[in-house]
């Protein structure tokens, strides 16, 4: 009997099995000084059942045991496994990790298994500091909050790091992993994109633009045209931003047609963020967002 790695609040029970036969296993729990209870049966190696041990506080002494039965009616009981129940995880979902950001930093986190009686406690480390707690949150499924980073007298590419304190209804508390984001205190007006193709021809190609970054709309039939090039990444395309922390989107196409390649880049919608990246690549054929220039 062993006991593996668990998903969110099951954990995985195995029984190894001499022989060739074929072979019945049926696995039982005992939580705490309760009786032992069937948790469920497998046929097939490798013999294995998911217990699910969400309702139970973390700590909860568990113990397992197979039974096993053959073609021939005999049946065998294997010796007791000790285990317990093991504390939940605690993932901290948002900020993106490498995220720049600027005035304030949505938190997000989710704990797996989820119960009523947690909260999430989120921490935020400057560099070279200690951890500081910026909130708290009881609202799951989904803990969020909302840190002010305003007053903090950051410069431009300051590292701030974050992580989730998920406190169990015992007080057990249970750390998340961490993630960095960097300050963005000078602010995005443009983006340059870069379209390079490699049989250099050109003519026709722009851009369908759309999302929060900008204020203006591009009629599919008239695309955004080129400011530049071609160079040697091809054509470049100025486009001006009015709010760096919103999305850009766009599509490489011909004003006539909708085929790809013929006059339409695969790929689709391709977002990002200007904040977080003001020049972008592109190759004809290559759905990739290139951040560095790839063309040799």
């Amino acid at each position: 009997m062993q006991q593996y790695a668990r998903d969110g609040g099951r954990l995985e029970v195995r029984a190894d099995v001499g022989g060739d036969d074929f072979y019945e296993v049926t696995f039982q729990a005992r939580v705490g000084n309760g009786g032992w209870e069937d948790i469920g049966t497998d046929d097939n190696a490798p013999y294995r059942v998911f217990h699910d041990v969400s309702k139970h506080p973390t700590g909860t002494a568990v113990a397992y045991r197979a039974i096993v039965h053959d073609n021939g009616g005999h049946s065998r009981t294997s010796a007791a496994f000790a285990a317990q129940v093991p504390a939940p995880f605690i993932t901290l979902s948002a900020p993106a990790d490498g995220a720049r950001v600027r005035n304030s930093v949505r938190l997000e986190a989710f704990a797996d298994p989820d119960r009523a009686d947690q909260s999430v406690r989120f921490e935020r480390r400057l560099e070279g500091g200690d951890w500081t707690p910026v909130g708290t949150d009881t609202s799951w499924p989904l803990y969020v909050v909302i840190d002010d980073i305003s007053g903090l007298g950051l410069v431009e590419g300051d590292q701030i790091e974050y992580r989730a304190v998920l406190i169990e209804g015992s007080g057990n508390e249970v750390v998340s992993s961490t993630r960095t984001v960097s300050a963005a205190i000078d602010l995005v007006t443009s983006v340059r994109i870069h379209y390079f193709r490699p049989t250099g021809d050109y003519a026709g190609w722009g851009l369908h633009l759309f999302g929060g970054a900008i204020d203006f709309t591009v009629d599919w039939g008239a695309p955004f045209q080129p400011t530049g090039g071609p160079d040697a990444d091809g054509l470049i395309f100025d486009v001006p931003i009015t709010d760096d922390t919103q999305e850009l989107c766009f599509i490489i196409h011909k004003p006539l047609g909708d085929t790809v390649p013929l006059n339409r880049e695969p790929g689709g919608n391709q977002c990002f963020r200007p904040i977080d990246h003001d020049e972008v690549w592109m190759v004809a054929g290559d759905p990739t967002k290139h951040f560095t220039d790839p063309t040799p």
